[in-house]
């Protein structure tokens, strides 16, 4: 059971949930490039195609080509895995989509990163003390955050550990659409966005869902964007639910 983490995020986020299936699964919490422990990339390879070709390359090898994972992917990397669906035909027991931002970012975020270097940003805030990130985290994160009641840890410890240019460059790609165009016929895949998802917003799955044969979309309540903290035991329930 493999769970890949959003942008900003790191494997951290996903680590109550990926316990709470480790008694029926191997679990691997996965880093991005460039976040938590895994090492960034080159500049120049930050593309949505690099990473979709690292995720696609570590499923076969810790499946070794013949398994069948339960894949668990949260906003960037569920547009990633709609990149390798694009290009492979690779095989999975089920994958969930949760948070997929398809059609791009609203438009106050390009707007906001034309006058700000997001990468000098980032710099200055894996220096501040955990308490004062804390309260960014919390407080004033009110885009990705609906549930204010979340263990801040895992968040604190993605920031404190993330490249800030592979974020920067990262954030630039993921402000286009995305339209997959899917070569072949899809099944077992489950779209899930949190009730109040301020990115991933209900007519976005709609069409996502269209491309994706009429792919169900569930909403799970009292959670925004980063559902797997906000409202996990409400996640992991619809999660088993799809795989009984």
């Amino acid at each position: 059971m493999i769970f890949l983490h959003g942008w900003l995020h790191s494997g951290r986020v996903w680590k109550d949930i990926a316990e709470h299936f480790s008694s029926a699964f191997t679990t691997f919490e996965v880093d991005l490039p460039g976040f938590g422990k895994s090492s960034p990339i080159q500049p120049q390879n930050v593309t949505m195609t690099s990473y979709a070709e690292y995720i696609y390359h570590f499923i076969n090898e810790v499946t070794n080509h013949t398994q069948k994972p339960v894949i668990v992917a949260d906003s960037l990397s569920a547009i990633l895995c709609l990149h390798i669906l694009s290009n492979h035909k690779f095989k999975f027991r089920h994958l969930f989509l949760l948070g997929c931002p398809s059609d791009g970012l609203p438009n106050y975020i390009p707007a906001l990163s034309k006058f700000i270097q997001l990468n000098w940003i980032l710099r200055a805030l894996r220096g501040l003390p955990d308490r004062v990130l804390k309260i960014f985290v919390k407080d004033l994160n009110v885009i990705t955050l609906w549930n204010r009641s979340i263990d801040a840890n895992p968040l604190i410890y993605s920031i404190k550990n993330v490249d800030p240019q592979s974020a920067h460059n990262l954030l630039a790609i993921m402000l286009e659409p995305y339209s997959p165009e899917i070569n072949y016929p899809t099944s077992k895949i489950t779209l899930l966005r949190g009730q109040y998802d301020r990115l991933a917003k209900p007519k976005t799955l709609e069409k996502l869902s269209a491309h994706l044969n009429d792919a169900p979309i569930i909403e799970i309540p009292d959670s925004g964007h980063s559902v797997m903290l906000e409202n996990p035991l409400k996640l992991i329930e619809c999660i088993s639910n799809h795989l009984e």
